[in-house]
């Protein structure tokens, strides 16, 4: 499931995040883990390879992972690379902290929105 940014199963950018990054602007993909009790030993795994910016965040290159719930995280990134830096985060960093925690596919990632800021006003995105 890890290696390729672009050739996930996780997320792919939709046409909305085409169009809502063109200039750069702020973008956020929110995810839950599958079965929520895992969520912690992912956030642990995360933990341990990025750095924590503050209490439930971690800095992945451009792209920042905050722990939204304790099975719920939220990936923002910004800028002229705001894709390329979500597609790094979503499909290798956080697939590889999933991976490390449940073998055999017993443990998930589903993708539950995206949306730009304000933050306050979800935008729900069909996949």
């Amino acid at each position: 499931m890890s290696g390729d940014p672009w050739n996930s199963e996780v997320w792919r950018p939709s046409a909305v995040s085409l169009r809502e990054t063109r200039r750069g602007d702020a973008y956020a993909v929110r995810i839950i883990v599958e079965p929520s009790a895992a969520g912690g030993a992912v956030w642990d795994q995360l933990s341990r390879k990025l750095i924590s910016a503050e209490q439930d965040v971690l800095l992945d290159g451009g792209a920042s992972i905050r722990r939204v719930q304790d099975d719920v995280f939220e990936v923002v990134s910004g800028g002229e690379d705001v894709l390329d830096s979500l597609s790094w985060s979503l499909n290798v960093t956080v697939v590889e902290a999933v991976e490390a925690v449940g073998t055999g596919g017993a443990v998930k990632l589903r993708i539950l929105g995206e949306r730009k800021p304000p933050f306050d006003k979800q935008v729900d995105v069909t996949h």
